[in-house]
């Protein structure tokens, strides 16, 4: 494929073509480009919420109305029809979604945002062959509007840095105030408008003749056959031996193998699909072998997948990742199977059926945003129950002394479907259950994340840490003068960033460090013990408060810490505490360390710290 820039006049031709025939993208896309110059111009006292609204529902009627207008062309035979359709189908779909908008929080906007688009641009790909066979004419499409998508890219790109870079030049050479916005709203032409319009005039017209067509691009074979073949194979050697690991070890799966099956699996089928056109597969060798073997080999690694997914969902319930996750597992798992069966099965099969699932699992009660919210609600049933806030059905506050490990678990619950779902639907469901929640602001959408707090507090979950646990906590004390030693005889200066840092000094000088657990302080005179001083329930009391305080300092009682034997006490100035296989140790300490005199001829404990 040869990159030539198109000239004036090829650009004005394409332009007009594809103002004829896709007019409802078109209008999608200035649309799109009239709210992204709202959402630069941040024009104080305004609400960016429409703006949004209409910049989303744009790019979603953009990939819409190309589908229907193409689809429409083949079934309705004509330009003029298809036209039409692709208004009619954008102008009754994405009011729907206009609709639904207001009532979603931010993480469901996000959410069924990214679901349409991925529907939307797999109908691109498959509508205008529903009901046809035609895989080398839907190959040979699917390969033109991929190759013009990506060329569209790269001329959009290259004409945005030549005229940044020419306003830049106008602002430093010719002293002309160029506004940092500018460059912004240049962006969102080229990526907005000069991007859809160059996309949407090189749609091919005549379909039907491209199943004629045998052409396979050097450029596109040289990157499938030697960058995503070797790639696909390396990870699947790696999924299969891990596999083999599994199966030999008795061993769970990684949670994180989802990532590697999803990668492996996207770019296997993404090789599949450029892997050249079906009419003339069987020439090339390479192509047809791993056509052969891919699916076979997607098969243990979509067992593997399954098995962490319901691990999860077993621990922790359904949420809208999981319930995708677990919805791509079960379908990974029937195509390989449905293609290792029967290998001559078409490739349309790929979009169109994840079309389907897009579709299916966007609405209903078996739908990814329901079920997630059902599931949780469950959960959280159950947590309160076991916490002993759950008598006859009716919920009451979560007693005092309840495990901190449940109650954490139930306070993450409610974040979840408050800042997810909303506050309204949680409210509704405790009050159902006589538990009354105080009056929520009408805005319990946009605003959502504020109203954990007051949903916590009537639960009586409000001293939980919510969120997950951090790996890492900090406490300082605030700003003092001179330490008070009333009652010791020697201070000895403790800074240390890790326990590998710890020097003891020979002779009679005092020193103190880390103890080789993180979990205690020890005071050596010429390296032999004199005191220990444990730390554990220091630093496990200093972490429970800050997951609670997120800001501040912690009281002064946290930050004294006395020896069993009396004779030292450590007096915290800065501490970093580090969550190690669920223990918090110190990593880094800064403070010191009061010793009394005599305390070394006592018999000393072995300092580790642990309660």
């Amino acid at each position: 494929m040869r990159l030539r820039l198109p000239s004036i006049d090829q650009i004005a031709a394409g332009t007009r073509d594809a103002v004829l025939r896709f007019p409802a993208p078109v209008l999608a896309a200035v649309l799109a480009t009239v709210a992204a110059f709202q959402l630069i111009a941040d024009t104080p006292g305004t609400s960016e919420e429409p703006a949004i609204r209409l910049l989303l529902a744009s790019l979603l009627a953009l990939p819409l109305g190309v589908a229907g207008t193409v689809g429409l062309e083949r079934r309705l035979g004509g330009s003029a029809a298809g036209r039409l359709g692709g208004i009619a189908i954008a102008a009754l779909v994405i009011p729907l979604y206009w609709i639904g908008f207001a009532g979603w929080t931010d993480t469901i906007r996000a959410t069924r945002f990214a679901q349409l688009a991925i529907l939307f641009h797999l109908l691109v790909a498959c509508l205008p062959f529903l009901g046809r066979r035609e895989p080398n004419a839907f190959w040979q499409f699917n390969r033109r509007i991929f190759e013009r998508f990506l060329l569209g890219g790269i001329y959009a790109a290259a004409l945005f840095f030549g005229l940044a870079l020419a306003l830049v030049a106008l602002d430093q050479l010719f002293g002309m105030d160029i506004p940092e916005r500018t460059y912004a709203r240049l962006w969102v032409l080229m990526a907005l408008l000069f991007h859809p319009l160059f996309f949407l005039a090189g749609v091919p017209r005549d379909v039907e003749a491209l199943e004629a067509d045998n052409a396979w691009p050097g450029g596109l074979r040289a990157f499938a056959r030697f960058v995503l073949v070797p790639l696909t194979t390396l990870y699947l050697l790696i999924l299969t031996a891990y596999f083999v690991k599994v199966v030999t070890t008795s061993q769970w799966p990684s949670g994180w193998i989802g990532w590697l099956v999803s990668g492996a699996a996207a770019v296997g089928i993404l090789t599949l699909l450029l892997s050249g056109p079906p009419a003339t597969r069987h020439e090339a060798p390479g192509a047809a072998l791993f056509e052969r073997w891919f699916w076979p080999a997607v098969l243990p690694a979509a067992v593997m997948l399954a098995l962490a997914v319901w691990k999860r969902i077993d621990q922790y319930g359904i949420t809208e990742r999981r319930y995708f996750l677990a919805v791509l597992t079960i379908w990974l798992f029937v195509t390989a199977a449905a293609f290792t069966w029967r290998r001559q099965r078409g490739l349309f099969f790929i979009p169109a059926s994840l079309a389907v699932l897009a579709a299916v699992t966007f609405l209903g009660p078996w739908g990814a945003y329901r079920m997630s919210q059902r599931s949780q609600l469950g959960r959280l049933e159950v947590l309160l129950d076991s916490l002993g806030a759950l008598e006859g059905g009716r919920i009451t506050k979560v007693p005092a002394g309840a495990d901190v490990r449940l109650g954490g678990e139930a306070s993450n619950v409610v974040r979840y479907l408050v800042e997810t779902h909303g506050g309204r639907p949680m409210v509704e469901w405790l009050g159902a259950r006589d538990l009354a929640v105080g009056d929520l602001p009408a805005d319990t959408v946009r605003h959502a994340g504020a109203h954990v707090q007051p949903v916590l507090a009537a639960l009586g979950l409000e001293s939980f840490p919510v969120g997950d646990r951090p790996q890492w906590l900090w406490a300082n004390r605030g700003p003092e003068g001179a330490v008070d030693v009333t009652g010791y005889d020697w201070l000895v200066p403790l800074r240390q960033r890790a326990p590998s840092d710890t020097v003891w000094p020979g002779g009679d000088t005092l020193a103190a460090g880390l103890s080789l657990d993180q979990r205690g302080i020890e005071v050596r005179r010429g390296g032999a013990m004199v005191t220990a001083v444990p730390l554990g329930a220091a630093l496990d009391s200093l972490a429970a408060w800050r997951l609670r305080t997120p800001q501040g300092n912690p009281p002064d009682s946290l930050l004294r810490v006395l020896a069993p034997d009396g004779g030292a006490m450590v007096h915290i100035r800065q501490l970093g505490i580090r969550d190690s296989a669920g223990s918090w140790r110190a990593q880094q300490f800064e403070g010191e360390v009061l010793v009394k005199r005599g305390t070394g001829n006592r018999e000393q404990g072995t300092g580790n710290g642990e309660r």
